[in-house]
C-alpha cells in the first residue's frame, strides 16, 4: 500500500502554481515521501545484506558524523527522543555497527561510535545509494546534476542557518 501511494505520489501532476515556492513545496512533500519508501530500504539491505531502517540509517550516519559522541548528543543530533535513539543504538550493536564505552567523566553515561563492521557498512550503504542517484540521473546532463547538487546544497545551508526544515 505504501509503495502504492509512493507510486501515485511520483505520477502526480504538478499544477501550475500561483507562485514557483508554491510548486516547491509540493515538491519537497513528494520528495521526502518518496525518500522514506520501506522499498528503498529494503532494496539497501538487500544491497548491503545489513537490513537498516530509516531511523537506524540515519542513526548511524549521525553516529559517524558525531564520531564518539553521547546518547544524547546523538539523539539531539537526530532529531528524536533519547529512548527511541536508545533503541536504535542497541539494535545497530547487536549487529555490530556500534559500539558502546562508560565515559570516563560520567558512569551514568555512556558514548557511542562506530566499529568497523558499522564504517563498512556506511560505506557499501553510500555505495548503493549514489549508485541508485547516477541511474535516476542517467539521462541528465553533467551541468544539470551539478546544477541540482549546487542548488541543493545552498537550499541545506540556507535551512541549517535558519534553524528550520519545513513540516511535511
Amino acid at each position: 500500500m505504501a509503495d502504492a501511494l509512493a507510486d501515485a505520489l511520483v505520477d502526480a501532476p504538478v499544477v501550475a502554481p500561483v507562485d514557483a515556492v508554491i510548486e516547491l513545496e509540493g515538491v519537497f512533500t513528494r520528495l521526502m515521501r518518496l525518500a522514506i519508501r520501506p522499498a528503498f530500504y529494503r532494496r539497501l539491505a538487500d544491497a548491503t545484506g545489513i537490513p537498516l531502517e530509516r531511523s537506524a540509517y540515519a542513526t548511524l550516519v549521525w553516529v559517524a558524523e558525531l564520531g564518539s559522541a553521547r546518547l544524547t548528543d546523538v539523539a539531539e543530533a537526530v532529531g528524536m527522543d533519547i529512548s527511541t535513539v536508545s533503541r536504535q543504538i542497541r539494535a545497530l550493536e547487536t549487529l555490530g555497527l556500534v559500539s558502546r564505552r562508560v565515559d570516563s567523566s560520567d558512569q551514568r553515561a555512556f558514548h557511542v561510535a562506530l566499529t568497523e563492521e558499522g564504517r563498512a557498512t556506511l560505506d557499501r550503504t553510500r555505495r548503493v545509494r549514489q549508485e541508485s542517484l547516477r541511474a535516476m540521473l542517467a539521462d541528465w546532463s553533467p551541468d544539470e546534476v551539478a546544477d541540482l547538487a549546487r542548488l541543493i546544497g545552498r537550499l541545506t545551508v540556507d535551512m541549517a542557518a535558519l534553524g528550520q526544515v519545513p513540516e511535511l
